[in-house]
This record gives C-alpha cells, structure tokens and sequence, in this order.
C-alpha cells in the first residue's frame, strides 16, 4: 500500500490538474457542437494525458536529480515539492524507466485513437510527447533555455484542447485553440512566478527561465498582459459561441488573479485555485448554451 501511495505522490498529481482542466474544456465544446461524446474517447484522452503529464514530471524530477538543481533549492528552501528520488527514496533509475513506461502506454493510446479515427492524433500526440520529452532532456532542454513556459503553456492549454477535440469529433477546430489559451496562459503565469523564487540560483546553475531574463518591473509588466489576455481570450469565446450569461462570471477572478500578480509574484497558488474556478464556469456555461440557449 506504502509504495502505491508513494506512486502517486512521484507523479506530483497536483499538478495534472491542468492537463484534466483542458480536457474537460475540449469536451464540453464537442457536446456543445456535436451533442455526443464516446465515452470510451473521453477516458482514454483522459488516461493517456494523465501518463503523459506523469511521465514528464518523472523525467523532469530526474534530469534535475542529475543537474543538481533540486539539491540546490534544498538549501535555500525548506518546502519546496515532493521529490520521488530525494524524499520518497526511488532510485535514479527506476525513476527514468517509469517515465519510459508511462510514455509508452500514452503513446499506445494515442495509435488506438488514431487508427479509429484520424491520423492528425497521432500527430499532435508526437508533437505533445516531443516537447514533454525535451522539456528537460538534453541536449533540448528547452526548460534550461528560457522556452520552458512558452512550450508548457502552449501543451497544458491550446495542444490539449485541440488534440482532444479532434478526438472526440475527428475534426480540427480552430477554436479549439481559443478554448485553451485561458488554461495555457494560466500555467504560463504559474511556472513563471515559481521561477521567480528560484531566479537567484537558477541563474548561479545556468538553468535560464523567463524569470532570469527580465527584472522584477518587467517581469510583472509581462505577468500583467498574460492575466489580459486570460480574460481576453475568455470574451472572445463568449462572442464566437454566443455563450450564456453564466460565462461572466469567470470575470469575477480578475481581482484575485491581479493580487496574485501584484503580490511581490509569489502566490501562485491564487492562480492554481483560479483555473479550477475558470474551467468549471466555462464548462458549466458551454454545456447549459448548448442544452438551454
């Protein structure tokens, strides 16, 4: 039982709350233009991006294992996040050989779905595992090069949500694309407001992040655009899906999500909480448009 829950806690499971939010986004809209989903595609798109976020938390644990980097924040911060080789005692190895395996059943998942409906899955599927892979791995490491957010926000949000979409209805959609900017932009925000409390020593270990590159005032003129655009992108899919009233409500958040960008950058936990609140307005609003507009 110990080592099922040690499992799951390797995996960071907090975090695949986002992967899960930009399904459920890309499902809604299907029921929205199509009134049916398979269920079976929708657990299995559910499984694979399950793996798949899983499997690049695992690797990424273990790449910045072999960096030093994780060893490095350990010094400074006293919380910083459950490490599956440093406080759950996984071997290096068996740590890299479970984000293999997680990467291989995805990737399986994502051949059945494309031989049942169409060949662009398995392509935005690569396209999806390419950037996980490289996230961390050399000699890409796109997260050490100052791209990490851009890459992560651009798979967690609009890869997701279109990749899902053309699953649940095998047609590419490009506001699909729209439907996962707010969730993108949001783990763009995220990422970098953590990076931001590690700026000093990502900058002594030569690990570049968005953070590292700009100053504070700079930082928080881009953190201020990216929360517009949130709310920009959330009008805009309003006004293309004449969405019902219940859709303003996702307005309410602006408040929060700016003190969480105007409190020295460092609550971003306001933003986690903000894209669960966002995903269930939307969700509710796309589903009660369709049934009762």
């Amino acid at each position: 039982m110990k080592i099922v829950i040690n499992s799951l806690r390797a995996i960071n499971p907090l975090t695949l709350t986002s992967g899960i939010s930009s399904v459920i986004l890309a499902w809604s809209y299907a029921i929205y233009t199509q009134g049916f989903v398979n269920p079976l595609f929708l657990v299995l798109v559910l499984i694979g991006i399950i793996l798949l976020q899983s499997g690049v938390n695992l690797i990424n644990d273990y790449y910045d294992f072999k960096h030093g980097v994780d060893i490095e924040y350990r010094k400074v911060f006293t919380v910083h996040k459950i490490h599956p080789i440093l406080d759950l005692g996984f071997k290096p190895d068996s740590v890299k050989k479970a984000s293999q395996i997680l990467f291989l059943i995805a990737l399986f998942i994502a051949i059945y779905l494309t031989t049942v409906i169409h060949y662009l899955v398995i392509v935005l599927a690569l396209v999806g595992l390419l950037i996980g892979i490289f996230y961390t791995i050399p000699p890409i490491k796109l997260r050490y090069r100052g791209f990490g957010e851009l890459f992560a926000g651009f798979c967690i949000g609009p890869l997701v949500t279109l990749g899902s979409y053309t699953v649940f209805t095998g047609i590419l959609d490009p506001i699909s694309i729209i439907l996962g900017l707010p969730n993108g932009l949001i783990t763009m925000i995220i990422l970098i407001q953590l990076a931001y409390k590690r700026k000093e020593i990502d900058i002594k270990l030569r690990k570049y992040t968005i953070a590292t590159y700009l100053t504070d005032k700079q930082l928080k003129i881009l953190l201020h655009i990216l929360n517009v655009l949130i709310y920009v992108s959330i009008l805009l899919l309003i006004l293309l899906l004449n969405l019902n009233y219940v859709s303003y409500f996702t307005f309410l958040a602006i408040p929060f999500t700016t003190f969480s960008i105007m409190e020295k950058l460092r609550k971003w936990y306001v933003m986690f909480l903000n894209r669960i609140y966002l995903t269930i307005v939307l969700v509710c609003s796309i589903i009660l448009t369709r049934f009762f507009a």
